[in-house]
């Protein structure tokens, strides 16, 4: 019989919390600042809103539908990770966005509104993201990048939405625009302060070569196969190393105690360059 890891009440409790609050301040930074004064956000969000204002539109529908094209398109990589949690950060996003739609910006001034607006959107984003969720699937897309790319062209996909909103609706809201996507930027950078959102984790197994081929078709990470190790049970098992995102990470505990519910699996207390130098010797034999 298997076993599977529990979490906590006070744990799910917290996430969920997360999550919630996360999507609530989202909403709040674009239907009480941003959307009132014409101005837009990065990601699915920013082409939501240029939707919403040339259609007249509701934009918590027009999130809705182009999170669930995402979803579509991408349904392989998303439902690797995805749980409820994790899009619950989304789902109170688009209803909220509904509920505060009738309502009066909060303020007049185009500027304040850039930076409150931002501020709010980047916080929320950064809240969710801490508690495994999301406002925004594409931020989960990015996750799946590697080095440089990953910021240049999500540099390039904002800077070339910003240059459709200043040819559609001027200059004027184009500037207003980019203090905003620079304030959710920094608030979010504020919000994840001290947050990785990648783990290497350290799996010991006598069942370890199983694993390593379940991993790899389930999740298509990397792993290496390193030294065998002594345990307390004075027995010598393989130890698996793989990084994963944290949006995966009990997924991949779960698939471990399915096969082996005898399996360690612990955070490697491992420097980067020390996995660099591994890789390296495992790559010349």
């Amino acid at each position: 019989m298997t076993t599977k890891p529990t979490v906590t009440l006070p744990r799910r409790s917290r996430r969920w919390a997360g999550a919630a609050s996360g999507g609530m301040l989202a909403a709040i930074g674009l239907e009480m600042f941003l959307v009132p004064h014409g101005l837009i956000a990065g990601g699915t969000m920013g082409i939501s809103t240029v939707i919403a204002f040339l259609s007249g539109a509701k934009l918590g529908w027009i999130l809705l539908s182009l999170q669930i094209l995402l979803l579509i398109a991408f349904y392989k990589p998303l439902t690797r990770r995805l749980d409820k949690a994790t899009i619950l950060g989304f789902v109170v996003l688009c209803a909220a966005l509904l509920v505060f739609h009738p309502f009066d910006a909060w303020t007049a001034n185009p500027l304040l509104a850039a930076m409150m607006g931002g501020a709010f959107l980047g916080a929320g984003a950064g809240i969710a993201y801490r508690r495994g969720s999301l406002v925004d699937l594409s931020f989960f897309l990015e996750s799946e990048g590697r080095g440089a790319t990953r910021p240049a062209a999500l540099l390039a996909f904002n800077a070339t939405l910003l240059l459709a909103a200043a040819l559609l609706f001027g200059w004027e809201r184009a500037f207003y625009s980019l203090l905003a996507l620079l304030a959710a930027t920094e608030a979010m950078k504020l919000a994840l302060r001290g947050y990785s959102g990648w783990r290497l984790l350290s799996i010991s197994s006598l069942r370890a070569s199983e694993l390593r081929e379940e991993i790899a078709r389930e999740l298509g990470r990397e792993d290496w196969l390193l030294s065998r190790t002594e345990h307390e049970d004075g027995r010598l098992r393989p130890a698996l190393l793989c990084k994963v995102h944290r949006f995966e990470e009990r997924k991949l505990r779960e698939l471990v105690a399915g096969i082996d519910p005898y399996a360690r699996v612990e955070v490697a207390a491992l420097e980067e360059r020390e996995l660099g130098k591994l890789i390296r010797d495992k790559t010349k034999r």
